[in-house]
């Protein structure tokens, strides 16, 4: 900050910035026991005010007071100081398995927190951009192969792997939900099951095709030879 000797200026002040307050050395001239007040409430004494990451806590009306040494009673210098905001924009997005994300420029395929700043050259205010990226992973599912349905085994398990048993519900060929990792068939056909995180949202699924052999052996009974008597 240049030095200011106008009775009263206004300051805008670029959030997080660090500044120091003073006069010319002609008014310091004029004045003994100096002293910084904010808003009246006394900060320190001396001839300088250093303010070191500036926020709005620190917004107000900043007066160097000091006794006259040419006039009775007291002089002050003021400065009135207000916060150039930073203009914050935050975008979310969450994906559900691998990504390579496009954000100004920059790929980004991790889980975090992600900026990007540009500055009014003009105003000297700062517009930051911030990329909250959430990225969560979806297994691969497999369902074990089955055995074949027949006269013996006249049902199968179906077992689905990995195991995933937290904040999870399978939907089994289209039914609700449930936190079971098997599925009992007794018929041929095409079986799939799809996985939901209930948390994020994302989903994983399998199928697997069950096969049968049911048909029943044909008895023929012939005769070779007639008896007689």
């Amino acid at each position: 900050i240049k030095e200011i000797d106008s009775f009263q200026d206004t300051i805008l002040v670029k959030e997080n910035a660090s500044i120091s307050l003073s006069v010319d050395d002609e008014i310091l001239s004029d004045l003994s026991g100096q002293s910084w007040l904010l808003d009246d409430v006394e900060l320190s004494s001396g001839t300088t005010f250093t303010i070191d990451d500036f926020s709005s806590d620190n917004e107000g009306t900043y007066v160097l007071k000091g006794q006259s040494t040419l006039e009775c009673g007291v002089r002050d210098r003021r400065f009135v100081l207000k916060m150039l905001k930073n203009v914050v924009d935050t975008t979310h997005v969450k994906v559900c398995g691998a990504i390579n994300y496009d954000f100004y420029g920059s790929i980004y395929s991790e889980s975090g927190f992600y900026t990007y700043k540009t500055t009014n050259p003009g105003t000297g205010q700062d517009t930051i951009r911030v990329l909250a990226l959430e990225v969560n992973t979806i297994p691969t599912l497999t369902i074990s192969t089955p055995e074949v349905i027949n006269c013996k085994n006249t049902s199968v398990v179906l077992t689905l792997s990995p195991v995933i048993t937290s904040d999870v519900l399978y939907s089994w060929n289209g039914a609700a939900g449930v936190e079971e990792l098997t599925y009992k068939v007794d018929s041929k056909g095409v079986y799939n099951v799809v996985a939901t995180n209930t948390v994020t949202g994302c989903s994983a699924s399998a199928s697997v095709s069950v096969s049968e052999d049911v048909l029943q052996p044909k008895a023929v009974l012939s005769s070779a030879n007639r008896l007689s008597c």
